[in-house]
């Protein structure tokens, strides 16, 4: 997120500190980087060439989660994606 509003390609109604200190009343938890999550990047064709985006997508195939982004190139990895 926080790449995403220094890119000017994200716009919060409240600061980034404030939406992280509310993570645990909505049961929200950050997902580490594991090593499974780095492998998963191994398998993936180039589709998409953003590192970061990558390793979401990575993260949400190894996890079995929904990817909430409005990029719709993560479609082509058939990922769960919502947005």
């Amino acid at each position: 997120m926080a790449i995403k509003i220094s890119l000017g390609k994200l716009e919060l109604s409240q600061s980034l500190d404030q939406i992280i200190d509310k993570l645990p009343q909505q049961k929200i938890t950050l997902l580490p980087i594991q090593p499974a999550h780095i492998q998963a990047l191994l398998g993936l064709p180039f589709e998409h060439r953003d590192p970061f985006d990558r390793l979401l997508i990575g993260q949400t195939m190894v996890e079995a989660m929904r990817l909430i982004s409005n990029e719709a190139l993560f479609l082509r990895y058939g990922v769960d994606r919502v947005w």
